[in-house]
């Protein structure tokens, strides 16, 4: 894995921690969380990878790197929160 693509991966994994938790806060109901996550994962790395910002990273590779990303924070969430309700 290249800097750029974990650069990708890193970033979006944080930002669709955030937006998911942000969503549903406003509402969404729990099992669409992980479904927003992979979404909203898929086209922020598309975007980055569009931008610019990586120039050495192809549009399609930065959407499956934030498409990974999306499915590693809905895990992490879900993950972490079978932990808390287990003590």
């Amino acid at each position: 894995m290249e800097f750029s693509d974990f650069a990708i991966f890193s970033v979006v994994m944080a930002a669709s921690g955030v937006v998911v938790q942000m969503l549903k806060g406003f509402g969404l109901p729990d099992y669409y969380g992980g479904l927003a996550s992979l979404i909203f994962g898929t086209t922020l790395g598309g975007i980055l990878a569009i931008s610019g910002m990586y120039p050495d990273t192809l549009p399609a590779l930065g959407a499956l790197s934030g498409f990974f990303a999306g499915a590693s924070a809905s895990g992490l969430y879900s993950g972490g929160k079978a932990v808390i309700a287990k003590e």
